[in-house]
Order: structure tokens, then C-alpha cells, then sequence
């Protein structure tokens, strides 16, 4: 439709446009009067209100271009930021399971060493979880 209407501007305006180069100055003694009425005068008067409309129409959809991309773009840095969001806090748990696995390693250790200095009961207790330290 948009495009229909730019087109069927764009012809009228070239045949007003034709009709305008034909014309001639009027003779210096010519009533303005007289001359409002002449055929040359409304098809100027016609091509300007085509190029008004037009560029009016131009203007819309230039607008509306802008407006979706300023939309698109607004969009995009939203997407962004949340995407920052997510990775830090992925970024967190995955440091939060780093420590809790240090920390059952740590234990682990002690464990270890205490069952090789002769503690039966630590020889005899579970592996420690990282769950349990989290």
C-alpha cells in the first residue's frame, strides 16, 4: 500500500513536473489575478502538493523506521544486560561449588591424616560431602 501510494506520487509528480517545464513567464503587464487561474498555475500548484505529500509520507515512514530501530536497539541492550546478569550469577555458583569442594577436600585431609596417625574413628568415617559444605 505504502509503496503504491510512493509510486503513484512519483508518477504524478514527473508529469507535473513535464507540465512545468513547458511553461513560460508571463509578459510583464499580466494581471496576478488572471494568472492565478491559469493552467500552468494549478499544475504547480498540484506538484507541490504531491512533493508535500510525499515528502510528508517519507517522512512517516522514515520515522517509523527510526522508532523500530530505536526499539530494536533498546531491546538489544536489555538482552545484553540480562546476559551479563546470568553470568554473574552463574559466575557466583560456580565459585560458591569451587569453595565447597575446597573446603570437603580440606576435610578430607585432615581425615586422612588423623587416620594415618591411628584415629580408627576417622579411618572409619565417610568421605566428606561438598554438599555439606555449601
Amino acid at each position: 500500500m505504502l509503496v503504491a501510494r510512493l509510486a503513484a506520487a512519483a508518477t504524478l509528480l514527473s508529469l507535473a513536473a513535464g507540465a512545468v517545464a513547458q511553461t513560460t513567464p508571463a509578459p510583464a503587464g499580466t494581471d496576478p489575478a488572471a494568472q492565478a487561474s491559469s493552467p500552468v498555475t494549478e499544475a504547480n500548484d498540484e506538484a507541490a502538493r504531491y512533493a508535500a505529500d510525499r515528502n510528508a509520507l517519507t517522512g512517516a515512514v522514515n520515522s517509523a523506521r527510526q522508532a523500530r530501530y530505536d526499539a530494536d536497539m533498546a531491546d538489544y541492550r536489555h538482552q545484553v544486560q540480562q546476559r551479563r546478569r546470568t553470568i554473574a550469577q552463574d559466575q557466583r555458583r560456580y565459585d560458591h561449588q569451587q569453595r565447597a569442594y575446597a573446603d570437603a577436600m580440606q576435610a578430607w585431609r585432615v581425615q586422612v591424616d588423623a587416620c594415618k596417625r591411628g584415629h580408627t574413628r576417622a579411618c572409619k568415617a565417610p568421605t566428606p560431602n561438598p554438599a555439606d559444605f555449601w
